[in-house]
């Protein structure tokens, strides 16, 4: 078995609420609790779940950008805080990210080509100008941006959405990453050009074997980017089930993840309308400040068993398939869901 890029044991990450110069009491909340994953070479991770269940907070630590509070964060086997400047560099240059907004991740003052050329300078890539307009010309033919002429001299606000956005794909590509994680790229993107920005991500990934953290809110998306790959369903800060994408959306087997996938509209309306729906207890989702004990899907569980549900937290474990699921009624003997009726 290849060694992962990167891997995440236990980490929890806590942000401070209140305080500040209103004064106030302050609160540590955790919005990441005990996440362990781990990405190979050429691997492609599709990390989904609801705004705000902590999938960016996870990819920032993945970048280097925030440290966790408690767990490690392993680059190559090693623990990535306690790496020499030198390995720490190479783990700068290996991990890239695609930021979501790509009106907000460029430069304004900065023209295509002093964009893509800074870092190579910085890095010494290139010796000169020369070097430098060929290697951005390079880059652009590869993330579908011609003709040059037409983009290297340009600004981003001369550019559409797609556009910018294939800007900051070639941006993440400069230091040939092993890894790059790609946090919602189309979101902020018209319906019209989200698939042509998936299809050159796929295409990357296949043709230099890069390794990817897919972050999106849409599981179509996740199966689709994610073939092949693995996906991580993420609820309130913790994995509640992970394996093989197909497997996941196929055959979910964790309550939430089969009511997310209830939630998918199908192309057809009268198919859509046809879908019975997941009938939560409840709508509300609990605020991260006042998490209720054992498994925080509970509250809105169509599943509830009570008992354990409502007061200790289920572990993740392998499931014969070989997927892992955080829920009771796949441990410890209890009846398969798809063998209770779920009202």
């Amino acid at each position: 078995m290849r060694q992962p890029i990167i891997e995440l044991k236990d980490i929890t990450k806590s942000f401070t609420k209140g305080g500040g110069i209103l004064g106030g009491s302050r609160q540590q909340i955790d919005v990441l609790r005990n996440i362990n994953l781990s990405i190979s070479p050429g691997e492609v991770l599709c990390l989904v779940g609801e705004s705000g269940c902590g999938k960016t907070t996870t990819g920032k630590i993945i970048a280097g950008l925030l440290p966790p509070n408690l767990g490690q964060v392993l680059y190559n086997g090693q623990d990535l805080y306690q790496l020499g400047d030198t390995e720490f560099a190479k783990y700068r240059r290996s991990v890239q990210l695609i930021h979501q907004d790509p009106y907000a991740a460029l430069n304004p003052t900065h023209t295509i080509y002093s964009t893509l050329s800074a870092p190579m300078f910085r890095h010494r890539l290139v010796r000169n100008k020369r070097e430098a307009v060929n290697r951005v010309a390079e880059l652009m033919e590869t993330v579908d941006l011609t003709p040059i002429e037409d983009f290297i001299e340009k600004y981003p606000h001369q550019l559409s959405g797609g556009q910018r956005q294939r800007v900051v794909i070639a941006r993440s590509l400069i230091l040939e990453p092993r890894l790059i994680v790609a946090d919602e790229p189309v979101s902020m993107l018209d319906v019209s050009i989200r698939l042509s920005v998936i299809a050159l991500l796929r295409r990357l990934q296949k043709e230099m074997q890069v390794a990817f953290l897919f972050i999106t809110h849409d599981l179509a998306m996740a199966k689709y980017f994610g073939a092949g790959g693995n996906i991580a369903v993420m609820y309130l800060g913790e994995i509640v089930e992970m394996g093989p994408a197909t497997l996941v959306i196929d055959e979910p087997m964790h309550p939430y993840t089969q009511a997310l996938l209830k939630a998918i509209p199908e192309p057809d309306p009268q198919l859509t309308r046809a879908k019975e729906p997941v009938r939560l207890r409840s709508l509300d989702i609990p605020d991260l400040s006042e998490l209720p004990p054992g498994c925080t899907f509970h509250p809105r569980c169509p599943a509830y068993l009570g008992g354990k549900c409502a007061s200790v937290t289920p572990r993740l474990v392998e499931q014969p398939d070989g997927r892992r699921v955080a829920c009771y009624l796949y441990q410890e003997g209890e009846t398969p869901l798809a063998e209770r009726t779920v009202s």
